[in-house]
């Protein structure tokens, strides 16, 4: 985990100086997205589930690198045009009040599998009967298995 780490800490921080020397909001929101979304990925790992891992990390660094972007060239979005959006002022109580959606159905997310996976019992899903029978006649049933794929 330390070495990922240390691969991802520079090139943030690069993106974060920038982010300073050219618009302080948009500084602003790449600490405070990255430190909610931190906090998800924590309790992702904690789920031990890889598929929450890794959906929680796109959202993450999509999020978190997208969105500063998006305050950086706001006068790219603000006119007419393709990528419009007129009725949006670029603040950060705004981006906020729109990632409460955002932050409150990954969290849910999370707590659903974290719930899944602590009161499942794996055990109930395997039939048992059918476990014997494999294992006491395995060798029996392997030549059948070959010839039934080979047609």
């Amino acid at each position: 985990m330390k070495k990922y780490l240390l691969i991802a800490l520079p090139p943030s921080l690069v993106f974060f100086f920038y982010l300073i020397l050219v618009n302080q909001q948009s500084a602003f929101m790449f600490v405070g997205l990255l430190f909610v979304f931190l906090c998800l990925i924590y309790l992702s790992i904690k789920t031990k589930n890889n598929l929450l891992i890794a959906s929680i990390l796109l959202v993450a660094i999509a999020n978190v690198i997208g969105t500063p972007l998006f305050i950086l060239y706001q006068d790219m979005y603000s006119y007419s045009g393709w990528g419009a959006v007129k009725n949006f002022d670029f603040s950060t109580s705004y981006f906020l009040s729109v990632y409460v959606y955002s932050f409150s159905s990954l969290l849910g997310l999370i707590g659903f599998v974290s719930l899944i996976e602590r009161y499942s019992n794996k055990r109930k899903f395997v039939n048992h009967r059918a476990a014997k029978f494999i294992k006491n006649n395995g060798p029996i049933l392997t030549p059948i298995l070959k010839t039934n794929l080979r047609n």
